[in-house]
């Protein structure tokens, strides 16, 4: 028997042992309860804070920011861009409430990979060097435990704040929307004027301000477990299938419509969505929020990368497996069948998808990577 992974060990959050989110009433909740829970809690109180200081929808006497593109607004003195009315805030905001429950999926799905696939592959499990996978999976879990660890967790926390610090300093120091100018100021005095009717500029709301950089923080935290987490099952992926052990479709019963692989369908799906909200969030920051030049270029592409090889290389590894597990079901069948009955059997394994989601919709998310943020930088640039 294969021991299982243990991704939940990368934090408390997602059921590591021994943490505070493990005991006391708290252990009755599944990870993902308490997520919903704590992103609700923490979604209404800042949405009532916004309320109470005004910046909910702002001053109707002051024109929305994004409803002056096309109006030939002229100079205006003042601008609104209040939380409901800042699209990148709102998906910042529900990004930042999102990422935890998706890496909490991702959890379950790493945690069922191994009884998912040795399930699956039955039939030449005994021909597995089991005690060398297992040693492979305790050194996996190891790796998961470091990043769970109190002082790794820590550095994550304090690279996190840094990180949330500089970017909110950024948009302080040079304004807001910069590369998206209507009207006919200056792209200074228009930056000025749209970072002014900002919900969270630091000079009239510096709480919801130090907000932004909390939610900043915690999105960091989390998206940077999840990375992590996600490059060490991609190397445990990549390590067992030199092994002989991946990704196995049920190739004798299709017992739940995906050949035995909807546990992965899941996985995939939920990475598919959790890579698509960063890379938009980010593009929204780096594109919209702040100005458009070199250092956004160099940034987007090291997000689309990381984006890119979050779903790319997992995709591969996954594709190996599948068509390793069909030789060795060919070869079985070579065994002990002969004639039409063998060829009819071969035909049915290889017509059988080699993972249970369609390639093309991987394809298209790395399409939108790569040319929404050409398309926003070339809509950026006609402004000028």
């Amino acid at each position: 028997m294969i021991d299982p992974l243990l991704p939940q060990q990368i934090a408390g959050l997602y059921g590591r042992d021994g943490s505070v989110f493990a005991t006391h009433i708290l252990r009755s909740f599944q990870p993902k309860v308490l997520i919903i829970i704590y992103s609700t809690a923490l979604l209404l109180g800042l949405i009532i804070w916004t309320a109470a200081s005004g910046d909910l929808l702002g001053a109707s006497e002051h024109p929305w920011a994004f409803a002056l593109f096309g109006d030939n607004p002229g100079k205006p003195k003042s601008v609104r861009l209040p939380l409901f009315l800042d699209p990148v805030g709102i998906v910042l905001i529900l990004t930042a409430l999102s990422v935890p429950l998706l890496c909490a999926q991702q959890v379950v799905g790493i945690n069922k990979f191994n009884e998912m696939n040795e399930r699956n592959m039955q039939y030449r499990v005994s021909s597995l060097d089991l005690a060398k996978l297992n040693q492979l999976v305790r050194k996996t879990n190891r790796a998961f435990s470091f990043v769970g660890s109190r002082w790794v967790s820590l550095g994550i926390l304090m690279m996190s704040c840094w990180n949330a610090v500089i970017f909110k300093n950024n948009i302080d120091k040079y304004g807001l929307l910069s590369s998206w100018n209507p009207s006919r100021l200056t792209d200074d005095d228009w930056r000025k004027v749209a970072y002014n009717g900002w919900w969270a500029n630091d000079q009239s709301n510096r709480a919801l301000s130090t907000a932004v950089v909390v939610i900043g923080t915690y999105l960091t935290y989390h998206v940077t477990k999840q990375l992590a987490m996600g490059i060490i099952f991609a190397v445990f992926a990549g390590r067992a299938l030199k092994r002989g052990f991946g990704v196995a479709p049920n190739l004798e019963l299709n017992t739940d419509g995906y050949h035995g692989l909807r546990d992965l369908r899941y996985f995939m799906q939920w990475t598919y969505v959790a890579t698509t909200l960063d890379f938009f969030m980010m593009m929204g920051i780096l594109v919209v929020w702040l100005p458009f030049n070199v250092l956004t270029v160099f940034m987007l592409l090291v997000v689309v990368a990381t984006n890119v090889l979050t779903v790319l290389y997992p995709t591969s590894v996954a594709i190996g497996g599948a068509l390793l597990e069909k030789k060795h079901f060919v070869r079985m069948l070579a065994n002990s069948s002969t004639g039409d009955e063998l060829e009819k059997q071969v035909t049915r394994v290889w017509a059988a998808p080699s993972i249970p989601f369609r390639l093309r919709s991987a394809l298209s998310v790395i399409t939108i990577y790569l040319l929404l943020p050409t398309l926003l930088a070339l809509v950026s640039a006609l402004l000028k």
